[in-house]
């Protein structure tokens, strides 16, 4: 896929019972979403904080005090060693 259209980014992705393809435009991401919320809201990027658990939050994650979820996929792992076991978690360790 990534070859034969070069705006697109494909993710391949395998539990043990099922394989995924995401494929999603090379201009969107997560990462870029947020930081177009950070700047038509005037956030500080060090006050974000994001978690997630697949290959597509990886920008996202590595960009904005990311953690990931104790289930993640494996790519993940590489990306951060801050793991959480759900957002109501994040919400109480970071409100503290």
């Amino acid at each position: 896929i990534d070859k034969s259209y070069p705006n697109i980014g494909s993710y391949l992705a395998r539990d043990e019972e099922h394989y995924l393809v995401e494929v999603v435009s090379c201009k969107a991401s997560k990462s870029f979403m947020i930081e177009k919320i950070l700047d038509k809201e005037k956030i500080v990027k060090k006050n974000v904080y994001t978690i997630g658990d697949g290959i597509n939050d990886i920008d996202m994650i590595r960009d904005y005090n990311g953690y990931r979820v104790s289930n993640s996929c494996k790519e993940l792992v590489s990306v951060t060693d801050r793991v959480i076991d759900n957002v109501s978690d994040l919400i109480s360790r970071i409100s503290n």
